[in-house]
């Protein structure tokens, strides 16, 4: 590796280092590192090495570097970890990190102050420790204290997120930074408009879900934190009022073998459940409302894909949550772990379409004026570019 900073014309470009601890997270970055370098940055992008990182795509100053980190607490790969990111740093000699996700988060901004680099961001995408409880959520908290301890400034994904935080002891309220109205990536609303109708309708073919029943829809990971227990729960409370609905539900099991169970009893003609899927967008567009009864969040993307296509969303007051929906303008927001108050919502918009095509075309507005993901970078971008030239 070396330090020597990449320059255009004359000019040596500003170098970042991003980094986020998996090689999936690297989706939380998609495009902004292009935007980056579109803007007159040295981006530096590191996660673990994996299969979406082979496919990651460098060009001229945009480059990736790998370094092994886990999820869990591991002391010798965590050591080892560390002083492979230490290294890195000490070569590149970034005039800013940002870095997220716990594990690349603490260790990057460990890294950096150990070397004595300045500018260190930590980009808070959520809590794990919410849902935790005893000596795991210890261990959570101790871990993020440290991480926000030792960075510059904690950029926070959302207003509700920025509070807990500050509520959690974590970190000052002076240290902790929201842009607009959050989001950390934004989202592309024009790919929503832009669907091939035909592959809409094969899918809706093969899936069994045509006719005019109305579809309940739920994308994310299938695990406990995202509320299927309460979800299931829902839809079964409304097959006793016979309120006619389906559920619709993609995405993939997530180490969490008692969640494939929920589902295994169900009959397949009221619940479809896809597996992982490539691309999520057309699966909106079968769907009629959206459900996510989560328990925790930093901002949840998948509200911001629905309401770029139209679609009311039903989710919970967790933290990140609560900020992705205007209750009763774009959707409706209940309290975190009741069924009662999730069935009676949904059941409100599947029972009222003039309503949920209300709620549906207030939320692609507000997506547009608020969370265009070109808008997000650019201020994600301009922050950046303040904290260098303070």
């Amino acid at each position: 590796m070396v330090s020597v900073k990449k320059v255009i014309g004359s000019e040596p470009r500003p170098r970042i280092v991003l980094g986020v601890t998996s090689d999936i997270s690297l989706s939380l970055l998609a495009g902004f590192p292009t935007h980056l370098e579109a803007s007159g940055w040295d981006v530096h992008v590191v996660c673990a090495p994996g299969a979406s990182a082979s496919m990651f795509v460098p060009s001229r100053f945009v480059t990736l570097h790998t370094i092994d980190m886990v999820r869990s607490p591991s002391l010798m790969r965590d050591v080892r970890s560390l002083l492979r990111w230490m290294s890195l740093l000490r070569d590149l000699k970034p005039d800013l990190l940002s870095v997220g996700t716990p594990k690349a988060g603490l260790l990057g901004v460990l890294a950096a102050w150990l070397l004595g680099q300045g500018r260190r961001i930590y980009m808070l995408r959520g809590l794990r420790m919410e849902t935790e409880a005893g000596l795991r959520r210890l261990m959570l908290w101790c871990s993020e204290k440290v991480a926000l301890l030792l960075a510059s400034r904690v950029l926070a994904v959302s207003p509700s997120l920025r509070e807990r935080v500050v509520q959690l002891n974590l970190a000052p309220s002076s240290k902790v930074d929201v842009l607009g109205l959050g989001s950390s990536n934004g989202v592309e609303f024009e790919r929503f408009d832009s669907l091939d109708e035909e592959v809409v309708n094969s899918l809706r073919r093969d899936l069994n879900l045509g006719g005019a029943t109305p579809i309940v829809g739920f994308v994310g990971r299938l695990v406990r934190d995202k509320g299927l227990v309460e979800l299931l729960g829902a839809h079964r409370a409304l097959l006793s009022r016979r309120v006619p609905h389906k559920l619709l539900i993609v995405g993939s099991i997530d180490d969490e073998p008692e969640v494939a169970n929920l589902f295994d009893a169900q009959e397949a003609d009221q619940i479809v459940v896809t597996g992982h899927v490539p691309d999520v967008a057309p699966y909106f567009a079968l769907m009629d409302v959206f459900c996510l009864p989560t328990h925790r969040e930093g901002f949840p993307n998948v509200v911001l894909e629905a309401s770029s296509a139209s679609i009311p969303t039903v989710t919970t007051d967790a933290t990140g949550a609560v900020d992705s929906v205007l209750d009763k303008e774009t959707g409706r927001i209940v309290k975190v772990g009741s069924t009662e108050q999730l069935s009676n919502a949904l059941q409100e918009l599947v029972m009222d379409r003039r309503l949920a095509l209300e709620y549906g075309k207030n939320a692609l507005e507000w997506v547009k004026v608020n969370y265009a993901r070109k808008d997000v970078w650019a201020r994600t971008e301009k922050y950046y570019r303040a904290l260098i030239e303070q």
